[in-house]
């Protein structure tokens, strides 16, 4: 299986799954507050409540680890405390959203 990402901003994506033969098997969009997904034969299903919500907010995360959004001026990085693992990570800020860890 392998996938094709594209994202225009924070709020915008679409998502395609192929099988092993490169056939297009399901397609995800997002586009600001609607979203719909198609899974291989079945209808369109227009995303809704606690399921767009999650996609959305998925969506969101997916764009910010890309790291090149994280230079306008809404965000503010910072390193975290030492882990148990002793590793080092980052914290997100946004104006807008809420922490990214």
């Amino acid at each position: 299986m392998s996938y094709e990402s594209f994202f225009d901003g924070s709020d915008k994506s679409r998502v395609l799954s192929f099988n092993e033969d490169d056939k297009l098997t399901s397609i995800e969009v997002i586009n600001g507050k609607e979203a719909w997904e198609k899974d291989g034969d079945q209808e369109t299903e227009t995303l809704s409540g606690e399921k767009l919500d999650s996609r959305r907010e998925n969506q969101y995360v997916n764009w910010v680890t890309m790291l090149f959004p994280l230079s306008a001026k809404e965000y503010h990085l910072s390193l975290l405390d030492e882990t148990t693992l002793a590793a080092e990570g980052c914290r997100i800020l946004s104006s807008t959203r809420s922490t990214i860890r």
